[in-house]
């Protein structure tokens, strides 16, 4: 079972995870992989305060993350990530997928060489080659809001706009 849903969304765990996602990911580890997050105090707070209850939160680096998916590959796990970097880091680790879920991609990382794929969506060179670097492994990427969207290839909408 293991990563039954795995999202790229820089504002991690919002209105839309908790009141959506997760549901649909039928998930009982939401777990955040972030390399800041899983060092910082006041964001794991943050983070805390914003799940809920009825799924376990665990909030490690992207290497911490790699073991704990393979000590939990029999548990239904709805990963996040911050950025495609991450994604593709965890990867190049051994992480296997088949699919990510594009979610929030902000204009406050950097204003500076950022074109907006969609209106949430927002992304940088850096952000265009790691996604393409994803895609290269075979793996789809789609863009869905919310459960109940039909997909957009995310690759497809880079190649019409880059």
């Amino acid at each position: 079972m293991s990563v039954t849903l795995a999202r790229i969304d820089d504002r991690l765990i919002h209105g839309q995870i908790v009141h959506a996602w997760i549901e649909y990911s039928k998930a009982k580890h939401l777990l955040i992989a972030d390399d800041f997050a899983s060092t910082d105090k006041t964001s794991q707070l943050m983070l805390r305060l914003a799940a809920p209850k009825t799924i376990k939160l665990v909030i490690l680096s992207l290497e911490e993350t790699i073991n704990y998916i393979k000590e939990n590959e029999n548990e239904p796990i709805f990963l996040i990530v911050r950025n495609p970097e991450s994604m593709l880091k965890l990867l190049n680790l051994g992480l296997v997928l088949s699919e990510i879920n594009l979610g929030n991609i902000s204009m406050t990382k950097s204003q500076t060489g950022r074109k907006m794929l969609l209106k949430n969506i927002h992304v940088e060179q850096n952000d265009v080659d790691c996604l393409k670097a994803i895609a290269e492994k075979g793996v789809y990427i789609y863009i869905k809001l919310v459960p109940d969207e039909r997909p957009i290839d995310a690759i497809d909408l880079i190649n019409k706009k880059y």
